[in-house]
């Protein structure tokens, strides 16, 4: 909720002032932004209701994983957020003054495959490529086996999910069936190349793509890997400009609008990045937003789920924990399905 008069005077969020100083009606009020380096709130002195604990808030921006973990043990910081698998489980080990959090709020990470692209415009293609990588064996080796699998779009734990939809197995045997059936056999000792788009910080697909280049291989697909920034990575994405790419959707609220992501319409201005347009499915959306009954939309929704699961425009991968790290004089911290409320936070007398 923004105030009017201040959005009229630009006509969108975008180019409002609101998008760098926001106006809300919360616990705090913005107070000033750095990029690159921080954010800072300070307490609403005319809040409507129950007056925050702290004085101020400061979110510190620190893009180096390894140099944010220094700065931790240094005590620099009350609160710190998404260490790496092998920071929360392992290196947190011994560091005195220091606790671990660890829950699950609605997010997934995906391999979306453009079916613009002549080689994934065919399911059994697009299905083909979720036999041919070990999600568990990635799940344990580079995530410490601290994310959970998911093959839905929801919340993990919610109604609208279908629990009987299980992650396919590693079946490369399988895969090579598919796609000989979909009309990709081996000529030449390759079926087909393509490039697989990536944002260059990301730790976890510096990982994944290297073993996806391997066993793709043996399969005799050849994938090339484009490290952009993520300007650019936006940019491209937004663009359609790849043939495949991985990012991570996330919600505040465990009741989710599919609309954006998987309607056909969507594929234009909205974020259906890989061109997914399936009837059933924006029927599915359709009837399930006016629909008020939960039950009865949470079976759309999870009908909705297995199509998208026939059709595989995504090989979903897992829903990742917050592995945060907690200064143990932080009271009042309590984490929840939308993150933290620091309304209620409040810093023992040492």
């Amino acid at each position: 909720m923004y105030p009017a008069h201040l959005l009229e005077k630009a006509g969108d969020v975008v180019h409002s002032p609101l998008h760098r100083a926001p106006v809300g009606t919360g616990p705090f009020r913005f107070e000033e932004w750095k990029t690159s380096d921080h954010i800072s709130f300070v307490r609403n002195e005319k809040y409507w209701g129950r007056k925050a604990y702290l004085d101020r808030v400061v979110y510190r921006i620190v893009l180096d994983p390894a140099v944010g973990f220094q700065l931790l043990k240094q005590g620099e910081f009350a609160l710190y957020l998404q260490l790496q698998p092998q920071q929360w489980l392992r290196d947190l080990d011994g560091l005195k003054g220091i606790e671990r959090i660890k829950f699950f709020n609605p997010n997934y990470n995906w391999i979306g495959w453009n079916e613009q692209r002549p080689f994934f415009k065919d399911a059994r293609v697009r299905q083909a490529m979720n036999y041919a990588i070990d999600t568990e064996a990635v799940r344990n080796s580079f995530l410490m086996g601290l994310d959970r699998p998911t093959t839905c779009h929801f919340y993990l734990d919610s109604s609208a999910c279908d629990h009987s939809l299980l992650p396919r197995p590693y079946d490369p045997a399988r895969a090579a069936r598919l796609l000989d059936e979909a009309g990709w056999p081996v000529k030449d000792s390759i079926r087909f190349r393509f490039t697989f788009l990536m944002n260059a910080d990301s730790v976890f697909l510096g990982k994944l793509t290297p073993y996806m280049q391997q066993e793709l291989h043996k399969l005799g697909i050849e994938m090339d890997i484009k490290k952009v920034d993520w300007a650019l990575f936006t940019q491209l994405v937004e663009q359609h400009d790849f043939d495949a790419t991985s990012l991570r959707w996330g919600n505040s609220d465990v009741v989710q609008d599919p609309y954006e992501i998987w309607h056909s319409s969507q594929s234009k201005d909205g974020n259906n990045f890989v061109f997914f347009n399936d009837p059933r499915v924006d029927a599915l959306i359709e009837t399930a937003r006016a629909t008020l009954d939960d039950a009865r939309r949470n079976e759309l929704y999870r009908e909705m789920g297995r199509r998208l699961y026939d059709e595989a425009p995504y090989t979903f991968l897992y829903s990742r924990p917050s592995l945060d790290a907690v200064r143990s004089d932080v009271r009042g911290l309590q984490p929840s399905v939308a993150w933290y409320d620091l309304q209620d936070v409040w810093l023992a007398r040492p």
